[in-house]
């Protein structure tokens, strides 16, 4: 009896200290796991803000060049600031595009294809352009002219395609809008741009004492590789969201989808954002899911979320608020 009864307090004890052991190195493995995916997220969502931030510089910078305010004619290649925008892309490697609308609607915009199958697609362009220039130069009383020329490396023209009553017009954009009511720079909602339907930000300012604006465009595909080359582990998912659940980046799937919508007997397409339930990722499915939820996660601590009997580490950090975006950055890894 007594033998028993010391074994059974040896193993009570041993098993309440084994206990105690795993509950704090428990703690103190999830107090550096939150400290590491904070880390990471803040990293990340400092490079975007920086990159916003920059973006903003050149487009005030960009604003009291009065080179800019020149109109565009014909083609645009002699406009005085093709050359400085050509540079700028160049040199900015996350810039899509930069442009110039004027009141009158008249438009010249330089957009660096890099290599992109997407963007050589929807332009129609060659393989080996570069750059794409596009103008649009009203007239009065006469019909409004679209030109696309394409430049190479060297910015040697390649061809021209001209087309007549373009249905874009640059003043009924909300970047235009918006860029009218302030008197700094704006950043635009993340959208899908109407020519390569690709999805980005707009950061505009208005010329200075023109009434005109200077936009200068970024894709949110440059932050979906960033994603993919920044790691936490070897199974880990970075992305970014909205408040309403749209997909922004993701390392691995396509964040627009085309919908089909009937009325009466014609088919109209719409081009948007994937949302959260309609992902083919269940982590990033689980995340978006459980962040809508009143009893789910909440931002800026890291927490365990079980998705599909799997455990799972799941930290999101809200963007600087400064910026005026309500873009949320995830990151999951399995515990």
């Amino acid at each position: 009896s007594i033998t028993t009864l010391v074994l059974a307090i040896v193993i009570v004890l041993t098993g309440v200290f084994l206990w105690i052991n795993h509950k704090e190195s428990s703690t103190v493995a999830l107090d550096l796991a939150d400290r590491f995916f904070s880390e990471v997220n803040e990293k990340m969502a400092d490079r975007y803000a920086s990159a916003l931030e920059a973006v903003a510089v050149l487009a005030g910078s960009a604003s009291l060049m009065p080179s800019m305010a020149e109109k565009p004619i014909d083609e645009g290649l002699s406009h005085p600031g093709l050359a400085f925008m050509i540079k700028a892309l160049e040199h900015f490697d996350y810039l899509f595009s930069l442009y110039t609308a004027y009141p009158d609607g008249s438009f010249i915009q330089v957009t660096a294809t890099r290599g992109s199958e997407t963007v050589n697609a929807n332009l129609a362009s060659p393989e080996d352009a570069c750059f794409v220039v596009r103008t649009i130069i009203n007239v009065p009383n006469s019909t409004s002219r679209q030109f696309w020329s394409f430049l190479d490396h060297a910015g040697e023209l390649l061809f021209v395609r001209l087309e007549f009553a373009p249905q874009f017009d640059p003043r009924k954009r909300p970047w235009f809008r918006k860029a009218l009511e302030s008197d700094q720079a704006v950043y635009t909602s993340p959208y899908v741009f109407s020519a390569t339907k690709l999805p980005g930000i707009t950061c505009a300012e208005q010329l200075s004492g023109e009434g005109g604006v200077f936009g200068a465009d970024i894709t949110l595909e440059r932050f979906a590789e960033s994603f993919t080359r920044q790691h936490i582990s070897e199974n880990d998912l970075l992305f970014l969201f909205d408040q309403a659940g749209r997909i922004l980046a993701h390392p691995t799937e396509k964040t627009i989808q085309t919908v089909v919508t009937q009325k009466g007997d014609l088919s109209m397409e719409e081009v948007r954002f994937l949302k959260g339930e309609d992902s083919s990722d269940p982590v990033l499915r689980a995340v978006v899911d459980s962040y809508a939820s009143p009893t789910g996660i909440s931002v800026n601590k890291t927490q365990l979320l079980t998705i599909e009997n799997i455990p799972y580490l799941v930290h999101l950090y809200t963007m600087d608020k400064k910026l005026g975006f309500d873009e949320i950055i995830g990151s999951a890894a399995p515990l």
